[in-house]
């Protein structure tokens, strides 16, 4: 599956707070000592220079993965806005918004993650062939005072019931949706942050994760091309014209 050229949504300043693009790969017996962790950081360079966590990543949150829930060593770069995160078979890149940024286009969050991996590939021997699953994942914080106010104005996305005091009791819910560009679709997650987190404002929290397999037919950077483009498209779709317009929807070519 190769993409082609269409009319993608784009954004003047969505909503979206992390981006990640990760690979699986059949490697589980691969041993992730500190030295390995070492060698990997001084291959991906100066700005890379801190400290690796072995944390578990909890999902809803601007570090999640694409819904595991599993300890990982996790790296982050010095500006504070990109990680990685390493497991025995699992390699993920993430872009991470922070208070003034801005989101980059794609293709750089792409070329990001295509050189974090190659430099860990390169040093774990692990060929193209092991890799059989792609995924890239957006998570999407929408504050109380931007496109609602209260739980009756949650019909700006359409998934969501119509009744206000059906939505007010709705604190999260999944959703597998299909799309023509991806044989496996695409999962949709809403999840209600009324406590406000650190910026004590409440929050929707939207995350749409795409995966696919990898074969002869498919290779992962295409599937990856493919599933950003679906997500782009589903979110837009997903959300009214007044909350498009609200974040300065607008359409490229891809």
């Amino acid at each position: 599956m190769t993409t082609s050229r269409q009319s993608l949504p784009e954004y003047a300043h969505p909503p979206l707070v992390a981006a990640t693009l990760g690979v699986y790969y059949a490697d589980a017996t691969m041993e992730i000592e500190p030295a390995r962790l070492a060698a990997f950081q001084q291959r991906l360079g100066p700005e890379w220079a801190g400290r690796w966590k072995d944390a578990m990543v909890e999902v809803d949150t601007a570090e999640t993965d694409f819904g595991l829930e599993h300890w990982g060593d996790q790296l982050t770069n010095v500006l504070g806005d990109r990680v990685v995160r390493v497991t025995q078979d699992l390699f993920a890149f993430t872009w991470l918004g922070t208070a003034d940024a801005h989101y980059p286009r794609y293709e750089n969050v792409r070329d990001g993650f295509v050189a974090a991996w190659d430099a860990w590939a390169g040093l774990n021997h692990v060929p193209e062939e092991q890799i059989h699953t792609w995924a890239v994942s957006y998570l999407n914080r929408i504050p109380r005072g931007t496109v609602w106010q209260t739980p009756a104005d949650w019909t700006f996305f359409e998934l969501q019931p119509q009744s206000p005091s059906l939505s007010a009791r709705i604190a999260s819910a999944h959703w597998e949706v299909q799309t023509p560009e991806l044989d496996n679709g695409l999962s949709v997650s809403w999840t209600i942050d009324s406590s406000g987190g650190d910026s004590a404002v409440p929050a929707i929290w939207v995350k749409l994760t795409a995966t696919g397999d990898v074969d002869g037919a498919v290779n992962f950077l295409n599937g990856m091309d493919a599933g950003r483009g679906a997500i782009v498209k589903t979110f837009s779709d997903l959300m009214s014209p007044a909350a498009n317009a609200y974040w300065g929807l607008r359409r490229r070519d891809a």
